[in-house]
């Protein structure tokens, strides 16, 4: 059993130590990004000369005075975002495997297909698949095997039950036999 748990183990910890760097990745450009578009439009809107007559002043001025809330409140909307996507790409795997789950009983030696970032889940439900059938191949040859047993067991004791029964019948028919 212990080798089982490592097994199951070590596919389930691939694929969350897979789904975890993507998102923690996908977070690290996120705030990247954000951090250099912030800086960037800093360094643009302090390059020009205002007078206060501009269309965009009152806005610029009032994100230059809330700018970190503004900068906190962009990055949240961006984690929850993020955090939402890969969730629900998570429970879609969930979803997949648990369709794939159905395909492991038929008795057709089609295999099961994945998306690739689930490949380790695909080869060991290939292989779980390949076993059961084979397992079921093994168990309809034994059934086999046994009444094939019984058939010639029940020819063999029918055979000198027929001889003696006649005999019986021939000793009670004839009353002339001693």
């Amino acid at each position: 059993i212990p080798l089982i748990k490592r097994r199951h183990n070590r596919f389930g910890k691939a694929l969350s130590k897979a789904i975890f760097a993507r998102f923690f990745s996908t977070l690290a450009l996120f705030s990247i990004a954000l951090g250099v578009i912030c800086l960037g439009g800093v360094y643009l809107c302090s390059r020009v000369t205002w007078y206060g007559n501009e269309f965009l002043y009152p806005i610029l001025n009032t994100v230059d005075e809330y700018l970190i809330p503004i900068i906190i409140l962009l990055w949240l909307i961006g984690f929850f975002g993020v955090f939402f996507k890969y969730w629900r790409r998570t429970l879609d795997y969930v979803d997949i495997i648990a369709n794939a789950g159905s395909l492991l009983v038929t008795s057709d030696e089609e295999y099961i297909h994945l998306p690739p970032e689930l490949q380790l889940v695909e080869d060991r439900m290939n292989q779980l698949k390949q076993e059961s059938i084979r397992n079921a191949r093994l168990a309809k040859e034994a059934e086999q095997r046994k009444n094939d047993l019984i058939v010639y067991l029940a020819h063999d004791l029918k055979t000198p039950l027929t001889s003696i029964i006649g005999y019986l019948t021939l000793l009670r028919d004839e009353n002339m036999i001693s």
